[in-house]
């Protein structure tokens, strides 16, 4: 899941025009027309005044205003700032152009990770939680699945995509190696990688250091890209590091070698728009049926075996937009109660 501002200022300026006043003034009649009118004797005309010379302005200099000095010209911007280190910025942001396009196949584009980015989810943990119907209603040509109800026990639950690197247990991983949690009742991790064929599973960890640290050889192909209803593919991998503090494989001697195998087999199963809390979207509903097993050496049959179906709603652009995790040996394929039910939004 970055905005930008820009706040333009205009300025206006006005000038006020300045008056200009007038003065008209009236000459009246002289004394002398005055008394030549009242008598016959020519008045002698009055010698004529010299004009005043006006005295010469003295010579005056004006003093010179000094011109203002120009202001300095802004220095020029570096183009780059050695000495300042750059952000961190996430390794990859997803793509603003990234548009669910309504296909019904999910590509390697339409699924790219953000280190450090956050989603929140509505997730219900519990022995038996009332979720929604998990085989869907007809909606068309689609499938139409409607996981918004409220559960009990619901919280708001906020994932992180931090690096392995960061974590206790960063040194058994690759260097691009992310974490996203697996499991909110127990505090587990799951470790990922992108690649070519899709999103690989790479191992699962404890957030409590020392506790769990199982590294999977082979890394297991969680989401084969592009993928598409009635898709399906299987990776079995070996689960080696410490569990619960017990370190794999375990040598007990001459009671031989114990193993921990991880089977995730998967099926594309629905195609529809599936109804969460953050609205509606389209998806794909993906089927996995996981076995634990801890195998024994000397023994062919498994010494200890757990075994889980989980349901995830795949959508373009977004990922993981609904979670359901059955409870141990279920053996419906839609089941009605669940250990995790996990929606987007809240």
């Amino acid at each position: 899941m970055r905005r930008l501002a820009v706040v333009c200022v205009l300025l206006a300026a006005s000038c006020s025009p300045g008056g200009a006043f007038v003065l008209d003034v009236a000459r009246d009649a002289s004394p002398e027309a005055v008394a030549e009118a009242a008598t016959d004797e020519p008045v002698p005309a009055p010698e004529p005044v010299p004009d005043a010379v006006p005295e010469p302005e003295p010579d005056t200099v004006p003093e010179p205003v000094p011109e203002p000095e120009p202001e300095p010209a802004p220095e020029a911007l570096p183009e780059h700032a050695p000495d300042v280190p750059a952000p961190d910025l996430p390794k990859e942001l997803p793509s603003p152009a990234c548009r669910p396009d309504d296909d019904g196949i999910v590509t390697a584009s339409e699924m790219a990770v953000a280190i450090g980015a956050s989603v929140s989810y509505t997730v219900a943990i519990g022995d038996a939680v009332p979720i929604g119907d998990l085989a869907g209603t007809a909606c068309g040509d689609l499938l139409c699945w409607d996981l918004s109800a409220p559960a009990p026990g619901d919280a708001v639950v906020v994932d992180t995509v931090r690096l392995a690197s960061d974590l206790w247990f960063g040194d058994r991983f690759g260097p691009g190696d992310f974490v996203v949690p697996l499991d909110p009742g127990d505090g587990t991790v799951g470790v990922y990688r992108k690649a070519e064929a899709g999103l690989l599973m790479t191992g699962i960890a404890s957030e409590a250091e020392g506790a769990t640290c199982l590294v999977y050889a082979p890394p297991v192909l969680l989401l084969a890209l592009p993928m598409k209803k009635f898709d399906s593919w299987e990776t079995e991998a070996e689960a080696a590091g410490v569990h619960d503090g017990v370190e794999y494989p375990a040598d007990y001697g001459l009671m031989g070698t114990v193993r921990l195998f991880h089977r995730y087999s998967f099926l594309v199963n629905g195609d529809g728009r599936v109804t969460v809390p953050a609205g509606t979207f389209r998806a794909l509903r993906v089927l996995l049926d996981l076995r634990m097993e801890a195998r024994n050496s000397l023994n062919p049959v498994p010494v200890a075996t757990q075994h889980r179906k989980v349901y995830d709603f795949v959508a373009d652009c977004v990922g993981l937009v609904a979670r359901v995790r059955s409870q141990d040996a279920e053996m419906k394929t839609f089941f009605s109660t669940a250990t995790e039910y996990r929606r987007l939004g809240f």
